[in-house]
């Protein structure tokens, strides 16, 4: 189907609106105005009206399941809500294989330039609305789904992701920039075959081996204006792994997950041992988040009902409750399972986080339980936390 410019500067500008009117032809035959208000979700038969020049009818295959509000998504249960998610995810990759379709033949058109902007990127964010991030990525994209049509259906199905084939496209500049060469498009068909499932992480590896790039090894050290340095430093993957390991460790003390951070602690720890000197670190956060972080250090090891139990049934009949885990036993359990062991009753996921990591009851002692090591199980301080409500029956 052949659009005018006309039309393809309406339906980029439809695809970044949040009010889109869309005339809905069900059984009812029931005509739907989508806002902010009415979430519009899923797949019928839908003709989206554009209001251009020419009026051009473009038809959708869509279901339409109309939530009218939030109350209605509170009365979901969590399966329903969980392929509600799963549903709406796969529906904005198809609408997003539609957008990169119109910027390719923009692109294509060089349509920006009679609208008076110099390059597609200026268009997209100027007059689209997208972010500086978003417009890039989406023009990376656009165009590596013009060497390669089969593109869209692995982004639509989501074996690929946006950010995969920008940073294809961030390498090949790279390597033109650097080597004087253009990568082929069948070197960029072979990788994107490569790249499927992956992680933001591996593709990044992926990506770095499959072209060569260069191991940046030079410590880079830049002092900014208001006199704080930016670092730039190269990891081994053992050093990586141990900063890692050691970030999740102490994650109680530092909970937020930034290395500076992390480093700034570790520093006052070996400052106050050298030299007896202490120093009051304060994280980088607002003053609400460090009040709450030293809430979170200052809370118990354990999360459990004995807590409930002593603050508001503490009579002549509770029993004694015996105290938690001894270190022995801490380290024990925690030498066996360097993760949260708590798995999806149905799906039998296993969590697996490192982070804010607690020595637990399998048995609560409350129900009767015992400290002894085969009762002992690793969850992170969130499931821990579920486990209670759920034992206390609180939502």
């Amino acid at each position: 189907m052949e659009f005018s410019s006309a039309i393809l500067i309406e339906t980029m500008k439809e695809c970044s609106s949040t009010n889109t009117n869309l005339n809905t032809n069900a059984n009812t035959n029931t005509n739907l105005n989508t806002n902010a208000n009415s979430k519009v979700i899923s797949n019928t038969n839908t003709n989206m009206y554009s209001n251009t020049n020419t009026n051009t009818n473009m038809n959708m295959n869509m279901n339409i399941i109309v939530i009218e509000n939030a109350n209605e998504l509170r009365k979901l249960k969590n399966s329903e809500l969980d392929f509600r998610i799963k549903s709406l995810a796969r529906q904005e990759r198809e609408l997003l294989t539609q957008v990169l379709h119109v910027i390719k033949e923009i692109d294509n058109r060089r349509l920006y330039l009679e609208m008076g902007y110099s390059s597609l990127f200026a268009y997209l964010s100027e007059s689209v609305g997208y972010s500086p991030a978003s417009a890039q990525r989406r023009i990376d994209a656009a165009r590596l789904l013009n060497e390669i049509p089969s593109l869209s259906e692995k982004i639509e199905s989501g074996e690929i992701h946006l950010t995969q084939a920008c940073m294809i496209q961030m390498a090949a500049r790279e390597i033109k920039r650097t080597r004087q060469i253009n990568v082929s498009t069948d070197d960029k068909i072979d990788l994107l075959s490569s790249l499927s499932g992956k992680n933001q992480r591996d593709t990044e590896k992926q990506v770095a081996q499959y072209f060569d790039m260069p191991v940046m090894q030079k410590t880079i050290e830049k002092t900014q204006a208001d006199d704080s340095v930016r670092l730039e430093i190269t990891l081994t993957k053992s050093q990586y792994d141990k900063l890692k390991q050691a970030q999740a460790l102490v994650s109680h003390a530092v909970p937020i997950n930034q290395i500076t951070d992390f480093i700034e602690y570790v520093s006052d720890k070996v400052i106050k041992q050298k030299t007896g000197t202490k120093n009051k670190t304060i994280f980088g956060a607002s003053s609400a988040a460090v009040v709450a972080c030293k809430d979170l250090r200052n809370s118990k090891t354990e999360i459990n009902l004995t807590t409930l139990v002593d603050s508001t049934h503490q009579t002549n009949s509770m029993p004694n409750i015996p105290k938690g885990f001894s270190s022995k036993i801490k380290k024990e359990i925690l030498s066996r399972h360097s993760s949260c062991q708590y798995r999806d009753p149905k799906t039998h996921k296993l969590c697996g986080s490192n982070w804010f990591l607690q020595v637990d009851h399998k048995h609560s002692l409350w129900a009767g339980g015992n400290n002894q090591l085969e009762n002992a199980n690793v969850l992170c301080s969130r499931h821990n936390n579920l486990k209670y409500r759920r034992e206390a029956h609180l939502k």
